[in-house]
């Protein structure tokens, strides 16, 4: 089955997970989001990206708030050693860069050309990962859809940071991946495979979600061989019991207070 994929390249473990995809048959390219735009730093990134400058940052830091930044950047980077690791061991080791003719880095993701890329990429489905919500003008292109995948058991924990949520409101049973069709409504379309990573939980939540990236590819390619098999998505059955999660707004003082809790701190 032909597939394309859309994503961002704004985290190391996105891009990686694409090359791993990339050597199944069927790829036929990948539409990559506009990357965040970062504010410009006045000194150089060999400094900034020591653990000397943030832990000194760390220390100097005044408020919780200041503090979280240095911090998380500790915790980001042991979950990206842990997703590595967790990836070398399933066999994705030194993955081959995806050919730039496969690539179309759209300036804007809904556009004319990112229409036309997916309409002359001939995909009869779309793997959507880590991408802002997408439009019907984008998910409805291809045939069979596009299908999201999304870290936690939905209908629960819908949006995003929901890792940290999932710790913070003591639900580890909630950790897990869910593939699923993408629709107009956020994270709510039918499921294809939605299932319970156990091995995944930890207090940092960032390892939880390196945990589950490093479980994708393999997800994602059972979930093309059952497209190819003619498998329809299920519907949840309940309606959630928990909110749609926004990006860590207001979530300052919560996480500080969680890592604290956590011993993380």
């Amino acid at each position: 089955m032909n597939f394309v994929l859309i994503s961002n390249w704004n985290s190391r473990a996105n891009q990686r997970i694409c090359e791993a995809l990339a050597q199944l048959p069927g790829f036929a390219g990948v539409l990559l989001e506009p990357p965040h735009t970062a504010p410009p730093q006045r000194l150089p990134h060999w400094l900034t990206n020591s653990r000397f400058y943030r832990r000194l940052r760390y220390r100097l830091a005044k408020t919780p708030a200041d503090k979280l930044h240095f911090f998380e950047a500790e915790l980001r980077a042991q979950a990206e050693a842990h997703f590595q690791k967790q990836l070398q061991e399933k066999g994705y080791g030194v993955l081959p860069p995806i050919p730039s003719q496969l690539i179309h880095r759209a300036d804007k993701l809904h556009s004319t050309k990112s229409e036309n890329f997916l309409r002359n990429s001939q995909a009869e489905v779309g793997l959507v990962l880590g991408t802002g919500i997408l439009k019907a003008s984008l998910f409805a292109i291809p045939p069979k859809g596009c299908y999201n995948v999304h870290t936690s058991l939905l209908p629960e924990y819908r949006g995003a940071f929901v890792e940290f949520w999932q710790m913070k409101r003591g639900e580890p049973d909630q950790v897990g991946l869910t593939l699923h069709q993408v629709t107009d409504q956020l994270d709510a379309g039918g499921w294809l495979i939605r299932r319970a990573y156990p091995k995944a939980v930890h207090p940092n939540p960032f390892h939880v979600r390196a945990h589950l990236q490093a479980e994708m590819p393999d997800a994602f390619r059972e979930l093309l061989h059952l497209l190819e098999q003619g498998a329809e998505p299920q519907p949840y059955g309940a309606e959630p019991r928990t909110p749609v999660f926004k990006t860590k707004d207001k979530t300052v003082a919560l996480s500080w207070d969680y890592y604290q809790a956590a011993g993380l701190v």
